[in-house]
């Protein structure tokens, strides 16, 4: 790799604090976070103003949030992605079909991250965004996207044997990870009872392009509509689609999960001890 450019870096330093969840931020957040000196936090914040990459929050002083010119990069990447473009064709056909909300995600070091979602008409529905991460080994997409690995391969990736939490169902440890992800490299299906949310289910499934896994997508179902039925019946539905996508993303049409029937019958209970 060349030389870096040190303006240029501190530049991106500052739009990149934006992806730890804040929506606004100033100098002093910037001097803080970076080390830079203020002078320099300034300046920084208002060249980026300038160009669009950050516009002032109305009513503040000195505070910005992401401009419009990120949106626009962001867009044009989506678009030049054949995954991104499909996968959100994929999610609202689910969706369509199921009424329940739906995504597609990438593996992403130890977590995944969610490209595409379509939202459920219900009043009472899940609550997600793309762009978001969470912990691959807590989701549905996450834990089917971790199943194309190998045993060394997840260990590698995940670390130490304690895993981070999220829920009183999340699988803690990888022992109890690898004895469930065997369940899913077998019967090519991924179930989240509760695991990344108290009072969400979901089942999901590996997505291929022509070079291997790219992506999963699952459908993301509120407990108070879970049953054995509506379960069985999207995972049908998820897996379907998600064949269908592989194929226009150029996948083998020899590439073939498990018999439906036997995927189900292998599958952990689809209720469990979930709440009440």
């Amino acid at each position: 790799m060349g030389s870096m450019v040190p303006a240029l870096s501190r530049g991106l330093d500052i739009l990149e604090l934006f992806l730890s969840g804040d929506q606004e931020l100033g100098a002093p957040d910037v001097v803080a976070r970076l080390g830079l000196p203020r002078t320099t936090a300034y300046e920084l914040l208002q060249t980026l103003a300038a160009r669009g990459y950050l516009e002032p929050v109305a009513g503040s002083r000195g505070t910005f949030r992401l401009g419009l010119r990120t949106f626009e990069l962001g867009t044009a990447y989506g678009e030049g992605i054949d995954l991104v473009r499909e996968a959100g064709k994929a999610v609202l056909r689910v969706t369509d079909l199921t009424g329940e909300t739906s995504h597609a995600a990438v593996l992403s070091d130890t977590d995944v991250f969610y490209v595409a979602r379509a939202e459920s008409g219900h009043a009472v529905k899940t609550v997600s965004a793309v762009g978001r991460r969470l912990p691959a080994h807590a989701t549905g997409v996450g834990k089917a996207l971790l199943g194309t690995l190998s045993e060394d391969e997840v260990r590698a990736r995940l670390g130490g044997d304690r895993l981070p939490i999220l829920t009183k169902r999340t699988l803690a440890s990888l022992d109890a990870l690898e004895a469930e992800l065997r369940r899913i490299r077998a019967s090519g299906l991924a179930w989240d009872f509760c695991e990344s949310n108290e009072d969400v289910c979901c089942v999901a499934v590996v997505v291929y392009d022509r070079n291997g896994p790219a992506a999963a997508m699952s459908v993301s179902v509120p407990i108070v509509r879970w049953s054995p039925l509506t379960a069985t019946q999207y995972a049908r539905v998820v897996r379907e689609q998600a064949w269908l996508l592989s194929s226009r993303l150029g996948a083998s049409s020899a590439r073939r999960e498990p018999d439906f029937d036997h995927a189900i019958a292998i599958s952990p209970p689809v209720t469990g001890d979930l709440p009440a």
